[in-house]
C-alpha cells in the first residue's frame, strides 16, 4: 500500500503518468501547490518515465524558488536528488 499505490491509481484515472505530468506543468502558473501534488504523483506512479522525472524536478524547483524559508527550499529541492538517484540506478542496471 501507500503513496506509490495511490499515485498509480491517480495516474491510471488521469490517463497515465505523462498525462499527470502534463497537467502539472499547466498548473504551475496558477496553482503551484496542486502542480506539486500532480508532479509527485506522476513520478511515484512511474519513476522511470522521463517526462514524469523532469516535471517532478522542475515543478518542485519552481516551488523552492518562491519559498521564503531555507527549510522549505531544501525540502522542495529534494526531487532533484531523488530523480538523480533513480537515473543513476537505471544507468547501472543497463551497464
Amino acid at each position: 500500500g501507500g503513496a506509490p499505490d495511490q499515485a498509480r491509481e491517480v495516474a491510471r484515472l488521469a490517463g497515465g503518468a505523462a498525462a499527470l505530468a502534463a497537467r502539472a506543468r499547466e498548473l504551475v502558473a496558477e496553482d503551484l501547490r496542486l502542480a506539486c501534488h500532480l508532479a509527485e504523483w506522476a513520478f511515484l506512479a512511474d519513476p522511470q518515465d522521463e517526462a514524469a522525472q523532469e516535471t517532478y524536478r522542475e515543478v518542485f524547483a519552481a516551488r523552492a524558488d518562491v519559498e521564503p524559508s531555507l527549510m522549505a527550499k531544501v525540502a522542495f529541492g529534494e526531487p532533484e536528488s531523488t530523480v538523480a538517484a533513480v537515473r543513476a540506478a537505471a544507468t547501472a542496471e543497463k551497464g
